[in-house]
């Protein structure tokens, strides 16, 4: 809450209240957004990138508060607790693999992150956000960094790969994979983000369930400062989302200097799909 100077209006101030919102993947999708076809589940990709974007890139940094994992360049970590159930093509899921390739797996059937997707020949049940040879072990390398954040709305769990080495080079390639929780009822939201990349070509990026038999991959070219998702069919036809305000009853007109505990606002906020968080009112 701001409080203003008394000025020339005597006892009566004017007292302003303004909420700052957050939510999960905030959709921002005008008529002419372009967008991946759906998978046989239903999933599609949206991006970040302009005219039309869809999906903000906004970078959250973990290095400093998260774990870095133990990873070589061959072998995938054994499960992870996420904290929180997933639901990915349908499926519950609270644990997973961390795969130094650049992939995140729920049940390990290869270690590399080998195309095409969807294939129903292994490797399966996979989210890759970079697929190519790195190297976290690598002396100089940079690492592979986990954090769930299970007392937020949505609970979400990061994995970021911060300055790692592709193999053999010096090469430092930074992204994150995002999951975010959706309703128990519904298919997780899945997002890419790409900080800094180098040289990288046409490598793999997408989604795959159990089975090969749906998924879908990114076919755009990657590069820094780029946001991909991969929105789940509860997400895939909604409109862009919108926080409303319901105009605020500012009451009393005026209040005895020195008063404690006085009403001053009340906002009724809604939001077409996402939740809504109440970070400050001043």
């Amino acid at each position: 809450m701001e409080r203003h100077p008394r000025g020339p209006l005597g006892g009566r101030a004017l007292v302003l209240a303004v909420v700052v919102a957050s939510s999960s993947l905030l959709l921002m999708s005008p008529a002419a957004a372009e967008r991946g076809d759906p998978d046989a589940y239903g999933y599609v990709w949206v991006d970040s990138r302009v005219p039309s974007p869809i999906v903000p890139y906004n970078w959250i940094d973990i290095v400093p508060t998260g774990t870095r994992l133990a990873l070589d360049h061959e072998r995938c970590t054994f499960e992870l607790p996420m904290g929180f159930q997933f639901r990915f093509y349908g499926t519950l899921i609270d644990r997973l693999y961390v795969c130094p390739n650049g992939f995140l797996s729920f049940s390990i059937s290869g270690f590399e992150p080998l195309p095409p997707i969807p294939d129903p020949a292994d490797p399966n049940d996979r989210i890759v956000g970079l697929g190519m040879d790195l190297d976290p072990s690598a002396s100089g390398s940079g690492g592979v960094y986990i954090k769930s954040y299970t007392a937020t709305t949505p609970r979400r769990f990061i994995v970021t790969w911060d300055g790692v080495y592709r193999e053999f080079t010096t090469r430092k390639e930074t992204f994150q994979i995002i999951l975010d929780q959706n309703q128990t009822s519904k298919d997780g939201r899945i997002l890419f983000q790409y900080k800094s990349l180098v040289d990288i070509g046409t490598p793999l990026v997408g989604i795959e369930n159990r089975t090969g038999s749906s998924g879908l991959a990114y076919p755009g070219v990657l590069g820094n400062g780029l946001a991909v998702a991969f929105l789940p069919p509860s997400d895939a036809g909604l409109p862009p989302d919108t926080l409303t305000a319901t105009p605020a009853s500012i009451a009393p007109g005026s209040a005895t200097q020195g008063a404690a505990n006085v009403p001053m606002a009340r906002l009724d906020l809604a939001a077409g799909s996402n939740e809504v968080d109440v970070a400050a009112i001043r």
